[in-house]
């Protein structure tokens, strides 16, 4: 089963940024003409909710393949070079469309079938070429698992090459939410029992299977992850959203059952952080960073370290940044639009959930 029940729609950076609601089209028009801005892009209007609503559609049909176990239609609909995180794996991601099929099938012969995938609350974020786009969502999911119903919710990120008339999810990233409610569509008790913490162990000692940046652009974006996270080390924030997209952007991680969107709401996420927190160090091992037009994903693990209230915690995990191609040069010329952080992967593979 797919399925949403309404949706909110954010197209930016590029030309109209605006918020949409299908269920109030009388508020939506009007929504549409009070919030929307011109940053050089030609796109109308018109064609920029196409674009969304196209992307929106592009990742409801990858979830329905997977769960029809098409694969034909999964072949079909992802990218070739396309990436995977998701908590089943300790790898930074799962890279290939063809790895990524393959593990689908391992899933299968493991007795890990999927049975539905609710997309809720998706906003989209289009680049102001409308060749690529970045969507969040909040989702529902419901798997049988060695015959039993497991059902669990969470955030998601996805990339979405728009190429003439055909569009390719290139990203898809996994977040799951823990003990977010009490039960699930099919009235199965929501628990934290599915899930276990990133293994320190693992670090650096997983074979990535990506290949190491040779070329300039990936160079600088795994560049751009160290730049970002030293900022974070600094406690410095507006040093640390001056490698954001000042138009757009989402933040999902282990923070909280919600997305971030927007500059305004990361700023005082980190405020409220800083106010009890701080980084004392966090380190990308085995970056894999893909290039797709105007838009790029560096998917990591990494290792850190915070004191939260005194007291010192390591917590590494997977990471992935999201870049938007703006039109400045050097390192600037990519912004972050995207942030995932997570410590979350399934019990299978992890250290026990502290209780």
């Amino acid at each position: 089963m797919i399925g949403r029940r309404s949706f909110l729609t954010c197209s930016i950076p590029g030309a109209l940024a605006f918020f949409a609601s299908r269920e109030r089209p009388a508020l939506a028009a009007r929504a549409l003409s009070e919030e929307r801005f011109v940053t050089g892009s030609n796109l109308s209007l018109s064609a920029l909710m196409a674009l969304q609503e196209k992307a929106i559609n592009s990742v409801e049909a990858l979830k329905e393949a997977e769960v029809k176990a098409n694969i034909a239609a999964l072949a079909s609909v992802y990218h070739k070079e396309a990436v995977l995180v998701e908590p089943t794996v300790l790898q930074p991601a799962i890279v290939g469309k063809e790895a990524i099929i393959e593990a689908r099938r391992k899933a299968l012969e493991q007795k890990r079938k999927p049975l539905y995938f609710y997309v809720r609350q998706p906003k989209v974020l289009v680049n102001g070429s409308g060749r690529s786009a970045l969507m969040v969502s909040n989702y529902e999911q419901g798997e049988e698992v060695a015959g039993k119903l497991v059902e669990t919710n969470g955030k998601a990120m996805f990339t979405v090459l728009q190429l003439q008339d055909v569009n390719l999810v290139s990203g898809q990233v996994l977040v799951p939410n823990l003990n977010a409610g009490t039960y699930g569509p099919l009235g199965t008790a929501l628990t934290a029992k599915p899930f276990g913490i990133y293994p320190a162990k693992a670090i650096g000692n997983i074979a990535s299977q990506g290949q190491m940046a040779s070329d300039a652009t990936s160079k600088q974006l795994i560049a751009n992850v160290d730049k970002i996270n030293s900022a974070w080390e600094e406690g410095n924030i507006d040093k640390l959203l001056s490698n954001y997209n000042k138009d757009g952007a989402f933040s999902v991680g282990d923070f909280g059952p919600f997305y971030l969107s927007g500059v305004d709401a990361v700023r005082k996420h980190f405020e409220d952080f800083y106010s009890t927190a701080k980084v004392t160090y966090i380190k990308a091992v085995n970056p894999i960073a893909r290039v797709y037009d105007d838009i790029a994903t560096v998917a990591f693990q990494f290792d850190s370290e915070l004191v939260v209230h005194g007291k010192k915690i390591r917590s590494p995990g997977k990471g992935v940044y999201v870049f938007n191609r703006t039109d400045r040069s050097g390192d600037s010329a990519w912004a972050m639009a995207g942030c995932v952080e997570t410590s979350i992967v399934t019990r299978e593979i992890g250290d026990p959930y502290p209780s």
